[in-house]
């Protein structure tokens, strides 16, 4: 098996997805309706006061997406379930921060509940829980 980094699967998906479409252009089309294509857009949840947008992309994990320059900087802000419960409260409860502190929190009690889920099977079954040693650094690299 490859040893790619999550940029290079991104871009491996992303390479493999425009083939299909120019092969087959129809393809998307005849198997998705247009409600569904929508959806496949995907939306950061918000953005914060200083500019950064938060995305979640299903999964576990939570990304921020900060402006740095003329650049995008990406990084996995949480992904245990005690970083999920704790993500939100820094930000304010009104506006548009308000906002997406409900996004996040509403996102966060689903991928919690999953995630505590997960480590009940886990001890049920005696399967020691490994050390989360995902690191974003090379995710990040040139992004703009």
């Amino acid at each position: 098996m490859l040893d790619l980094t999550p940029r290079q699967r991104t871009l491996a998906l992303h390479i493999l997805l425009e083939l299909v479409i120019f092969i087959n252009p129809g393809a998307l089309r005849d198997n998705v309706s247009d409600d569904d294509l929508s959806d496949l857009r995907p939306q950061a949840l918000g953005v914060d006061k200083d500019r950064q947008a938060f995305w979640y992309f299903e999964g576990m994990t939570l990304f921020r997406e900060k402006p740095v320059g003329r650049k995008r900087q990406w990084s996995a802000v949480c992904h245990t379930a005690e970083e999920w419960k704790a993500v939100s409260e820094p930000l304010s409860s009104s506006g548009n921060e308000g906002k997406l502190r409900k996004h996040i929190q509403d996102v966060a009690e689903e991928v919690v509940a999953e995630l505590e889920y997960r480590d009940r099977e886990a001890q049920r079954r005696g399967i020691a829980k490994e050390p989360k040693t995902m690191l974003c650094a090379d995710f990040t690299k040139g992004f703009v």
